[in-house]
């Protein structure tokens, strides 16, 4: 199924590309917690052609009236947390070739790291759908004391992705904040993260095979 296919990718072919372009040994990754946080392509850039971003609606699901979409194009964040550090990885992602595109990375240590907050904002987006525009995000910024501020993509409401690609922003924030008291208090950082689509997406949420064509 190619949300299930998707998921995957992101649990195996994302987190090592991430690994290597920040350069961590292999052997450390069973010990570095990554979050993964994704959102579709909305429109072109000059690296993504509007021929290659593509969605199809999924069939009304009777029990809850709701449907979602699958995209073939996604942007990838993930934060990786670290002994001492995060760092933070961002990938253009083409689910129908399999390509990688647009990365960058930035890396911050914890004891810079002043605040760590969750919000919605009121944005006006050029979207290829959503007539045109997309007015609503959901939003996890993390500031340091310099004031540089890292602002997350946690949620696009009006892009209906399929629900096990939403990750709960909130609760990602309180992982991190986490984390941070117990980095600068000298306790253990170890703490489950709640990824609920790359933890529990395939076991409790049934979801159906959609070829991918323009919307």
């Amino acid at each position: 199924m190619l949300t299930q296919h998707f998921i995957k990718i992101c649990k195996k072919n994302i987190i090592t590309r991430a690994a290597e372009y920040l350069n961590i040994n292999s052997t450390d990754i069973d010990d570095i917690k990554f979050i993964i946080i994704p959102y579709p392509v909305f429109n072109y850039t000059d690296h993504i052609k509007a021929n290659n971003i593509h969605r199809k609606k999924s069939e009304l699901n009777p029990k809850t009236g709701k449907y979602f979409y699958n995209y073939s194009f996604w942007n990838i964040q993930v934060l990786v947390l670290n002994k001492g550090i995060m760092n933070f990885y961002f990938c253009s992602y083409n689910l129908l070739n399999n390509q990688i595109i647009n990365e960058r990375s930035k890396e911050y240590v914890y004891n810079d790291i002043v605040s760590v907050s969750t919000e919605g904002k009121h944005i006006n987006f050029v979207s290829k759908w959503n007539k045109g525009t997309i007015e609503e995000i959901s939003v996890i910024d993390v500031t340091n004391y310099s004031g540089e501020k890292l602002s997350i993509i946690a949620g696009m409401p009006s892009l209906k992705q399929p629900q096990q690609t939403v990750v709960d922003a909130e609760q990602i924030s309180q992982a991190i904040r986490h984390i941070l008291r117990s980095t600068k208090s000298n306790q253990n950082n170890n703490i489950d993260i709640p990824l609920k689509y790359i933890d529990e997406g395939e076991k409790h949420i049934k979801t159906h095979d959609y070829s991918l064509e323009p919307a």
